[in-house]
């Protein structure tokens, strides 16, 4: 990881991310989905537990996620009739 000088005490994540190197970012994000501060599909198609196909679809249900309150009744109850089949 970057190396910072004790007398700098607070370190921009902007600065921190652009001294590590490409490694050490995969790294940092590894840890970071490790400890649930990120979702596991954080790490995108180019990560072998999940294809293109899968990375797309996961994206589209965290843009779901994110409209949970605009989703009319009948909106849910599709999308609980699909869980209800699969899982």
């Amino acid at each position: 990881m970057p190396d910072f000088y004790v007398d700098e005490l607070t370190i921009d994540a902007y600065e921190y991310v652009t001294s590590c190197t490409k490694s050490e970012i995969e790294e940092l994000i590894s840890e970071l989905v490790d400890g649930d501060y990120l979702p596991k599909n954080v790490l995108g198609p180019n990560n072998d537990k999940l294809s293109k196909a899968q990375f797309d679809f996961s994206e589209k249900l965290n843009k779901l996620v994110n409209v949970y309150y605009s989703l009319s009744k009948e909106d849910e109850e599709i999308l609980e009739s699909i869980i209800k089949k699969y899982v």
